[in-house]
């Protein structure tokens, strides 16, 4: 395991909602549109209950009516990939070591600044480091497309994640979160 499992992180907020693991929103209540429009590197930006939508069975939080309207008209084009697990996890930790499976979901993600927009697709990952590390080397996104279609049959389906983040690792690696598969099946854009 990479030692900054065992880290706490102080979490920053941005943004006028809050980082909010309990809340059942998919990355916490982070706006994925707005991952869209911030600077490489920057602290993700969270949305609230009171800009919300519903896709595929999860609830999206955002920071705005228009960010609302522009999930909404095009969900899969903000959705995350691998549904905001772990990018790293996903691609490269495997059995006997780790326990991820298609009924075994976890590779915890940081929805702060454990993200990148890669070639305009949302990854996370449990820290911006393990990120960099991801993204140096192309195939990890092969490796991680071909497991996740192995596990789901496409690319756009399998669950969201909407429960297990950097702050909280040792309840993911231990199986204590159940994700259901989203209910639709959509087309990504790129």
């Amino acid at each position: 395991m990479f030692s900054t499992l065992a880290a706490v992180t102080t979490l920053v907020l941005a943004g006028d909602g809050k980082f909010d693991p309990k809340s059942g929103a998919v990355m916490g209540g982070a706006d994925v549109v707005e991952y869209f429009n911030l600077p490489d590197r920057s602290k993700g930006v969270f949305g609230t209950a009171e800009n919300k939508a519903e896709f595929g069975g999860y609830t999206f939080y955002f920071t705005s009516g228009s960010n609302v309207a522009t999930f909404n008209s095009n969900p899969s084009k903000y959705l995350p990939t691998w549904g905001g697990f772990c990018a790293w996890g996903i691609s490269r930790e495997d059995p006997p070591q780790w326990p991820w499976a298609k009924d075994f979901m976890g590779p915890p993600c940081n929805p702060i600044d454990g993200w990148r927009i890669h070639n305009g697709t949302l990854y996370c990952a449990l820290t911006a480091g393990i990120m960099d590390q991801f993204l140096e080397e192309p195939r990890n996104i092969e490796l991680g497309n071909k497991r996740w279609v192995n596990w789901y049959q496409s690319l756009n389906a399998g669950p969201l994640n909407n429960q297990c983040y950097q702050t909280d690792t040792n309840s993911c690696v231990n199986g204590e979160h159940k994700f259901p598969n989203r209910t639709s099946n959509v087309s990504r854009l790129h």
